[in-house]
């Protein structure tokens, strides 16, 4: 078998991962076949490495990565510049890949930075990426992404960083339909996402402060999402995050506020048909006769996973 040609072999390998897990011994553990076609020989395991390896984590300080590497994922880092060829020859062997969680330090950020605008890496089956913005020129490297997931902790310079991810998404993310907004909230950055990516379907905020007084600036944040005609869904924070949380000047009238919102957001955005605050899931029913006027809110019962997950690689300070 292993005189046949390389792409025989890599199509061999490719239907195999898809093969469901069997039943190996007799306790019923399940095994997957790939797993076990990877251990037949040297050749077989390279052949087998984009479909075998989902998740590589690489978490703390460049010296001290390899202790947190398993065995069957073993990635010692070699001084930086080597490293980061290392990373790109591994990203691009995993040709298979469909989501990918990327975030390093930002002071690391300039020479990968540098590294993934002269590179050569395409991975046009991605259609998920989590990333930060001090990393976020990574997204060159996948251009039929549909999924931006953008996380950013607020600190000095993090608005500026999160204008630049959303260009570079309007520059090489054609494809985009859902974008993220993570942490430090700016109407200023959401007017730039607005502009710059006028046909997204799908918009979310994490639930950081995204506006003190909800009663003022939900108005406002509902005018300037209308602006993006393709807009079916909006999953917004918390009502705390959005400045309608509990207080002495703020009663617990969850429910009200919760209509509130619904009602600001559902009728300014006028394609909008779900809706998400917090953990709870609001759907519109429109009348399509009179110009998607909303008939009725309906709270869905199983609520919104917010959670992307996917192939994680993350290079933490």
């Amino acid at each position: 078998m292993e005189e046949l040609p390389v792409e025989i072999l890599q199509q061999v390998c490719e239907l195999v991962s898809t093969a469901p897990a069997v039943t190996v011994n007799s306790d019923g553990v399940a095994g997957n076949p790939i797993d076990g076609l990877s251990k037949t020989n040297k050749l077989f395991r390279e052949l087998c490495f984009p479909s075998l390896f989902r998740k590589i984590i690489i978490d703390g300080p460049w010296d001290h990565a390899s202790e947190h590497s398993d065995e069957d994922n073993k990635f010692f880092p070699d001084p930086l510049d080597e490293f980061i060829d290392r990373l790109l020859d591994l990203l691009a062997s995993l040709n298979g890949l469909q989501e990918l969680e990327f975030f390093l330090p930002n002071w690391f950020s300039p020479k990968f930075a540098h590294a993934f605008d002269c590179a050569k890496v395409i991975l046009p089956k991605v259609q998920t990426l989590g990333t930060a913005p001090a990393c976020s020129s990574i997204i060159r490297l996948f251009p039929n992404v549909k999924r931006i997931e953008q996380i950013c902790m607020p600190r000095f310079g993090h608005l500026e960083l999160q204008r630049e991810t959303i260009r570079l998404a309007s520059e090489h993310a054609t494809k985009l339909e859902h974008y993220h907004h993570g942490g430090g909230h700016s109407m200023l950055v959401i007017d730039h996402l607005v502009r710059l990516l006028p046909n997204l379907k799908d918009v979310s905020f994490d639930d950081y402060h995204l506006c003190a007084d909800g009663r003022t600036k939900l108005p406002l944040l509902a005018s300037t999402l209308s602006r993006l005609k393709n807009l079916r869904t909006i999953r917004l924070p918390g009502l705390a995050a959005l400045g309608l949380g509990n207080g002495p000047y703020n009663p617990p009238d969850v429910k009200e506020k919760e209509e509130f919102v619904s009602k600001i957001m559902f009728e300014r955005c006028k394609g909008v048909t779900e809706l998400g605050i917090g953990p709870k899931k609001m759907t519109a029913v429109r009348d399509e006769g009179e110009a998607g006027r909303v008939v009725k809110i309906v709270e869905e019962p199983d609520g919104w996973d917010w959670h992307v997950g996917g192939f994680m690689l993350t290079l933490d300070d």
